[in-house]
């Protein structure tokens, strides 16, 4: 009786102890199995949910319950690029919100489609799952198709239901958006020179941001798009315009020869090898012929 009385003694202290360190729940939904196809995603949903704050009390970081402090997207294994890529994504699908803060961003679990932090107490929540069903984001392409019970609001009903921006509001959003093309820009740059080069691109300052403003808001064209460019230039560093590719402020001097040349070698190059096809093809015939004489 005394070593049976042990053991639930222990038993009994485990339970507190986990308790006290509080748990997160995997839920086996749909929406689980369908972000597991973007583990990136999937794995900051589960940071999120790690850090979100699960109990009262006081917070230096002024979080509140269900919140979580992020940013650090380098202890993620992720580079900013994509880690702004999946943020962006959770708030879409209606995972989460996020506030910028002094500190960093806080984000907020907004659904308990994919993980449950059991924040509420077991009667409310209870009361909650009885009289007020929890609902899945309402914004993740299922695979099967099916659709949720509920829509999201359109863009032109959400800029119904908001008011007017003043001009100066409307200067600071275009200036955002701006800073984040330039960003993305430069961090797309230098992952695609490195892949391509073996080499880290030395960013030359003020000279190099310059250039990517320019490039930005002359040829209408997006990051990526500026950046696959360059890519091909890259691919010729012999060709008589494309040299100038190897720096920002070389490819923005030179862009529309740059992109013409390297159109021009693409245009040689499909010429090249429907010739070739056609060669081919023709060789097989008459070698089909000679075998029926």
């Amino acid at each position: 009786m005394a070593a049976l009385s042990r053991q639930e003694t222990r038993v009994k202290n485990d339970t507190e102890s986990q308790q006290k360190q509080g748990f997160v729940k995997l839920m086996r939904s749909p929406f689980t199995i369908e972000l597991l196809r973007d583990l990136l995603a999937f794995g900051l949903l589960a940071l999120i949910a790690y850090r979100a704050r699960w109990h009262s009390g006081f917070s230096t970081d002024g979080l509140e319950i269900g919140e979580a402090l992020i940013g650090d997207y380098k202890n993620c294994g992720m580079t900013r690029w994509q880690y702004r890529e999946r943020l962006a994504r959770l708030v879409k699908w209606g995972f989460i919100t996020t506030r910028p803060t002094p500190k960093g961003t806080i984000a907020r679990l907004t659904s308990a489609a994919v993980f449950d932090t059991n924040l509420a107490p077991p009667t409310v929540r209870h009361k909650t799952a009885k009289n007020q069903p929890s609902t899945p984001p309402t914004d993740l392409p299922l695979e099967n198709g099916s659709q949720p019970p509920t829509q999201p609001p359109t863009n032109r009903q959400r800029a119904a239901n908001r008011p007017p921006l003043t001009k100066k509001e409307r200067m600071k959003e275009g200036k955002n958006k701006s800073s984040s093309a330039h960003a993305e820009f430069i961090e797309l740059w230098c992952e695609r020179f490195k892949a391509a080069t073996g080499e880290r691109y030395a960013f030359q300052g003020g000279k190099d941001g310059k250039a990517v403003k320019l490039l930005l808001t002359t040829t209408g064209l997006t990051p990526s798009q500026l950046v696959a460019i360059a890519e091909t230039a890259w691919k010729r560093p012999t060709g008589f315009w494309c040299k100038f590719a190897t720096s920002i402020a070389g490819y923005n001097s030179r862009f529309n020869q740059i992109r013409k040349e390297t159109q021009d070698a693409m245009a040689i190059t499909t010429s090249v090898r429907d010739a070739g096809r056609l060669a081919r093809a023709r060789r097989s015939q008459y070698a089909g012929v000679g075998k029926l004489r």
